[in-house]
């Protein structure tokens, strides 16, 4: 998200720290800050940075969860306060994009 934001406002990256840091404390997620204030106006501009920027290897699948997931009786969903693409990114990596029945995910528009 720094890197976003130095890239979008052409600031310097401890400005950008200071931002995110900012935004967070005051509205909860950065992203929302960034729209209140008007320094971006489309959020789909931010979650394809976000997708195309973040590291995915990163996300390793967890032993067993697949299994445990499947051997539920519940209905299976999802509640997170990361965008549509980047959710659904992140579940795919980590193979369980099968197994939920919904996607509850942030939509800022």
């Amino acid at each position: 998200i720094p890197d976003y934001i130095r890239h979008r406002l052409g600031i310097s990256a401890e400005e950008a720290y200071d931002k995110v840091e900012n935004y967070y404390q005051t509205y909860g997620i950065t992203v929302k800050g960034l729209l209140l204030k008007k320094e971006i106006d489309n959020i789909h501009d931010y979650e394809t940075y976000l997708d195309t920027h973040s590291n995915y290897n990163l996300i390793k699948p967890i032993p067993g969860l697949r299994d445990l997931l499947q051997r539920s009786t519940a209905r299976l969903v999802i509640l997170t306060n990361a965008g549509e693409l980047h959710s659904k990114r992140a579940i795919k990596v980590l193979g369980l994009e099968d197994l939920f029945e919904y996607l509850f995910f942030v939509d800022y528009n």
